[in-house]
């Protein structure tokens, strides 16, 4: 999921312009309505919400505009001036939705087809699919119905539960894009232990990958812009199509060469309702576009009549692409393959070693710009915006920041990624961490928070069959996001046991 032709404004860039806009208010009496000048330039912190839902100051580190509050973009300056945006060609928004979802969950796809049974799996993921596919379609609806341009999903919350409602979508939306970037760090761990080839998994190896990671993705948390990896990320993009497009020629290979019993036993592998949990998170992580979708729908020309068959078609295409590179892998390797589908590959032939090295390469050249507009959210925080910005202004003739305030930002940049690789240490299992994402925050915002706003807006004209499938849709959501984090937690507590026991 990339942020193409998007170029972001640090907050020592606005400083100034932040201070005369201190005091303007976006709510009239705390209470949000969609007449207000939500879009007009207004400034306000996403972030800064007491536990009364009501902001500590009305002020920003950013201006509101259309696109710039979808996915860890809600501090993103698309449009710095007041000018109307400039609209995307209808195959530019296609680009744009297939490279969203294009991520890291097609990796662990395959690993979780076996768990439930390719069958099996095949249903529960075009049932993921459907139900996502119509909930997204509800808040596009919602966003017709305002009657604005450029409606947002955090603009629809607010509209609806108010800065809390705000708050948590912005909350779920930076812990998709977290959760992105810490994938990334556990699929370059694994890298490392497959070029270096270190004998045994042992704690010690898991620490010296670790670092290594660290040492290279420390220097890219000081990037300000993402201006000089846009035309890098075409590159990586294409480095990433290129490597699943190898994965499924192995995969194909490899099933001509399998022994009849080995591939009947493979494609008899069709049902095991055991393990659904693992299959339902993964499913919903794997429509990992939610942040990016508003974005895209915003920048075509007619959103209501133009976006709607291109979501639909590229639905369809990448749905079918899912199933089908999963179903292959399955058939392929069983129970043998490995959580990330790459390195079920013969590592021992050179050209796999080269899909692995140019695939990690593109990881590390898409992290800055998965982590960038993160740490932008994170730094628009009042309490992280007073740290790094202790002072109240800076020089009129002055563009430069302090170098008391760079490195307070260096500060809180460099704990951020000494989490996100804690955590990359701390969940190892790369199918299992992606499963809690889904579990949690892909529920949140693709089942609960559409079905919960459209029932609230629509629920006394809506026909009786429709509400009695959201309700039904909502039970599914609820108990399979429940379900799914619960059997991680658990594979994850089994796994920590059967590590000390085996160190013991």
């Amino acid at each position: 999921m990339q942020f193409n032709q998007v170029e972001l404004q640090l907050p020592a860039q606005k400083y100034k312009q932040n201070q005369m806009d201190e005091g303007e208010k976006i709510y009239q009496n705390g209470t949000p309505s969609i007449n207000d000048n939500y879009y007009e330039g207004k400034d306000e912190d996403q972030f800064g919400v007491d536990q009364n839902g009501d902001s500590e100051q009305e002020k920003s580190t950013s201006k509101a505009t259309p696109d710039n509050m979808s996915k860890s973009e809600s501090i993103i300056e698309v449009n710095p001036s007041n000018k109307k945006q400039a609209k995307s060609s209808t195959m530019y928004a296609y680009m744009n939705l297939f490279k969203g979802y294009i991520g890291s969950g097609i990796l662990a796809l395959p690993y979780a087809f076996t768990q439930a049974g390719w069958v099996l799996s095949s249903m529960i993921f075009l049932l993921v699919a459907f139900i996502v596919y119509d909930t997204m379609n509800l808040l596009f609806e919602l966003a017709d119905s305002y009657g604005k341009e450029g409606v947002d999903y955090q603009f629809i919350a607010k509209h609806h539960f108010g800065r809390k409602g705000q708050f948590a979508v912005s909350t779920f939306i930076v812990i998709f894009q977290v959760g992105c970037c810490i994938s990334y760090v556990i699929f370059f761990m694994k890298f490392l232990e497959n070029v270096f080839g270190m004998a045994g998994k042992t704690q010690e190896n898991d620490i010296i990958y670790l670092l290594i990671a660290l040492a290279i993705i420390i220097p890219m948390s000081f990037i300000n812009s993402i201006s000089a990896f846009a035309k890098i990320s075409i590159l990586a993009n294409f480095m990433i199509v290129v490597t699943l497009l190898a994965i499924f020629s192995y995969n194909i290979q490899k099933i001509g060469e399998l022994q009849p019993d080995i591939y009947s036993r493979n494609l008899n592998d069709t049902f095991d309702f055991s393990r659904i949990p693992m299959m339902i998170g993964v499913s919903i992580y794997a429509f990992e576009a939610i942040g990016l979708i508003f974005s895209i729908r915003n920048s075509v020309e007619n959103p209501q009549l133009q976006f709607g068959a291109i979501f639909r078609n590229t639905n369809i295409v990448m749905v079918s692409v899912y199933i089908v590179f999963s179903v292959v892998a399955v058939i392929a390797y069983g129970d043998d393959m490995n959580e990330i589908i790459l390195f079920s590959l013969p590592n021992d032939q050179k050209s796999v070693q080269f899909f692995q090295i140019i695939y990690a390469f593109a990881l590390i050249m898409s992290y800055p710009l998965q982590l960038l507009p993160t740490f932008q959210i994170l730094e628009s925080n009042q309490k992280i915006h007073k740290f790094i910005y202790q002072q109240r202004a800076m020089p009129d003739n002055s563009n430069k920041e302090p170098c008391s305030t760079i490195a307070r930002r260096m500060v809180m940049r460099v704990s951020v990624t000494l989490c996100i690789c804690f955590c990359a240490y701390a969940v190892p299992r790369f199918a299992i961490f992606l499963n809690i994402i889904g579990a949690v925050a892909g529920t949140s915002l693709q089942f609960i928070l559409p079905i919960i706003m459209y029932l609230q807006t629509f629920k006394d004209t809506m026909k009786t069959f429709k509400k009695f499938k959201l309700y039904i849709f909502f039970l599914i959501g609820v108990i399979g996001g429940l379900s799914s984090f619960i059997f991680s937690v658990i594979e994850l507590a089994q796994q920590r046991e059967a590590t000390e026991t085996d160190n013991n």
